[in-house]
Formats: structure tokens, sequence, C-alpha cells
């Protein structure tokens, strides 16, 4: 399972597996096929993974936190 922190000394910026979710984020936004509300809530997660990924040296609360607003966004999106 891919870690959303990077390892210790690890960048943020640099976190390979960030990178990886923005782009299946980007990818999502971009299909055809979904609603423009659902466009939306993938946008309103990504601007959120944008905010973490500003945090130098994120705790486990604030990661916590982001996975929360991330997958309440994303479900919301395509499941309620």
């Amino acid at each position: 399972m891919a870690q959303l922190a990077p390892e210790r000394g690890e960048s943020m910026k640099k976190s390979k597996d960030l990178k990886a979710i923005f782009l299946q984020l980007r990818e999502l936004a971009g299909r055809s096929d979904i609603e423009p509300r659902q466009k939306q809530l993938v946008g309103k997660a990504t601007e959120r993974l944008k905010g973490f990924r500003r945090i130098h040296n994120p705790s486990k609360a604030e990661t916590y936190r982001c996975v929360r607003d991330v997958a309440e966004s994303l479900i919301e999106a395509f499941l309620v």
C-alpha cells in the first residue's frame, strides 16, 4: 500500500506516491463520463492534497486529516 507521507528525510514535494495520486486524480477529472459536480469534488480533493504537500514534515494527525478529507470528497463524488 502506498504511503502518503514521505520517508524520513524526503521532501513532501518529492514524494513519488503523492505524485502518483495527483496523476490519478488528474486522469479521473479529465474523464468525459463524470458529472460536473464530481469533477468539482475531485478538484477539491486535489486542492487539499496540494495544501498537504506544502507541509514540510507533516505529523501523523495532519496526514490522517488529509486522508480523511480526500476520502470524504471522493466518496461524496462517486458514492453519494
